[in-house]
């Protein structure tokens, strides 16, 4: 699914409608790669963590979600203009995160804490690199 995520916002040109759309002035795209590579990575220790940490592995799903309805669904109804990674943000992120979390239940190892700290975890990792964006951005400037 990320895989597949990243050649569609890549095909796309998610950078330029970032800049244009969501004002991400200045992002290149050796940012995208190394933002993406490393969240690949992630992706792939988190799934090898499987269960016995639940928090961390089920942060994935959760940052695919954050990523699906806030980068993607969200910004796309807000100013009618199809924001690249959409696609696979509503075929792929919402079924894999909804699916995950199902599974996680049906073992056993979805608690509330569990949902909590790997919702928080989620959150933090999409912000992560914008709020890095910002503090360059803003670095710029002055």
């Amino acid at each position: 699914a990320y895989a597949l995520h990243i050649i569609e916002e890549y095909a796309m040109d998610w950078r330029g409608w970032a800049e244009k759309t969501l004002g991400f002035a200045g992002i290149e795209w050796g940012q995208f790669y190394v933002v993406n590579a490393c969240a690949m990575i992630l992706a792939i220790a988190a799934a090898m963590i499987g269960w016995r940490c639940a928090e961390v592995s089920l942060a994935v799903p959760a940052a695919f979600f954050v990523n699906a309805v806030f980068f993607h669904i969200l910004p796309t109804l807000r100013f009618r203009v199809y924001s690249p990674g959409a696609f696979t943000a509503v075929v792929l992120y919402l079924p894999v995160t909804i699916t995950a979390y199902l599974f996680a239940h049906d073992d056993g190892v979805l608690t509330l804490r569990v949902g909590v700290v790997s919702a928080f975890l989620g959150i933090a990792l999409m912000a992560f690199p914008v709020v890095l964006e910002k503090i360059r951005a803003h670095r710029a400037a002055n």
